[in-house]
């Protein structure tokens, strides 16, 4: 059994796991994202230490209330205490927001909004360079850590096995 903690500020909010546990993707109170690299996390003995961060993005400028993984299309759902939802690759790439005027369709990613990322995100003083906040330190976009593993795929790609 493992133990660790999901956020540098007040813990997870939300959370969804793979179905084959592969990631563990995490919301917390401050609209960050953070997906975990659970495949091979605690299998043989107990760890103090966390499983490695493979992304982490600032989904919403408040606290995530919910993340669903559509595993069938590769997507992530997050909702937040605004009542905003969004849509997302699950390795963060921003597709949109529901009920926003810009329509974007889950089967031409060029309707997506990617590299683009919600305004209010953007906008947030949180995300602004020479902001003064308590949370300096929250992720504005995608941080992916990315390791050569010698196959086709590396080690920080958020790859999808068919369960």
């Amino acid at each position: 059994m493992g133990v660790f903690s999901v956020s540098r500020h007040d813990g997870a909010s939300a959370m969804a796991a793979m179905s084959n546990s592969t990631f563990l993707f995490t919301g917390d109170h401050h609209g960050v994202v953070c997906v975990w690299d659970i495949r091979s996390y605690c299998l043989v003995k107990s760890s103090s230490k966390p499983p490695r961060m493979a992304a982490t993005w600032r989904a919403h400028i408040d606290s995530i209330t919910c993340i669903e993984i559509i595993e069938q299309r590769n997507f992530l759902l997050t909702s937040c205490v605004d009542c905003c939802v969004r849509l997302w690759t699950l390795d963060g790439h921003y597709i949109g927001t529901f009920g926003q005027s810009h329509h974007w369709n889950i089967n031409n990613s060029s309707t997506f909004e990617h590299p683009m990322v919600p305004y209010d995100v953007l906008t947030d003083p949180i995300d602004i360079p020479g902001c003064q906040t308590d949370l300096t330190s929250t992720p504005d976009v995608v941080t992916t850590d990315v390791e050569e593993t010698g196959d086709d795929q590396e080690e920080g790609d958020l790859a999808v096995e068919e369960v």
